[in-house]
């Protein structure tokens, strides 16, 4: 049996003798082993979430999961850098904030709604129980400009009605 605790993110190498029969005195073969020692970390199945343009006033939502690499079990905690915290961005965990070897992927729905004309992009921190960051890029544009909405306002015309005036 071998057990392998890295206590540091490096690459490890060894060669150890193999025994039959519990004889201590011949060795039977050497054997080379490599493991890579790592710390463990959040991962994102993209590197940047870019929520649609909206008009004033409508909500803008996008979905983006988080990857587990090397964590037991962890319930994910968000944070935005204080340059960053006056942005109407609410996050939600559908089926979740733990992530771990029982969960190893966690969808985190974002949205995003103004009421005045406003563009952004914003680094999201996750942060580990050691206080350590993981981040995700998040790009939003709310604007009362037709010709910058044009693609959602497209996108969803039928539910709209647009009078001359």
């Amino acid at each position: 049996k071998v057990g392998f605790l890295p206590l540091e993110d490096k690459q490890y190498s060894a060669v150890l003798g193999v025994y039959l029969d519990e004889d201590l005195d011949a060795e039977y073969l050497k054997l080379n082993v490599r493991g890579l020692g790592m710390f463990p970390k959040l991962r994102f199945d993209s590197p940047e979430l870019v929520l649609p343009t909206v008009p004033l006033g409508v909500k803008a939502k996008g979905v983006f999961n988080v990857i587990n690499d090397g964590y037991e079990n962890l319930e994910l905690q968000t944070k935005l850098p204080p340059e960053s915290q006056c942005i109407p961005l609410k996050f939600k965990f559908p089926e979740g904030r733990n992530i771990g070897v029982g969960r190893p992927e966690v969808p985190v729905e974002v949205e995003f709604m103004s009421s005045k004309p406003l563009s952004f992009t914003a680094k999201v921190d996750f942060v580990d129980q050691d206080g350590n960051r993981f981040s995700m890029r998040v790009t939003g544009t709310a604007d009362n400009c037709l010709l910058t909405s044009f693609p959602f306002v497209a996108a969803v015309r039928d539910v709209f009605e647009f009078k001359a005036g």
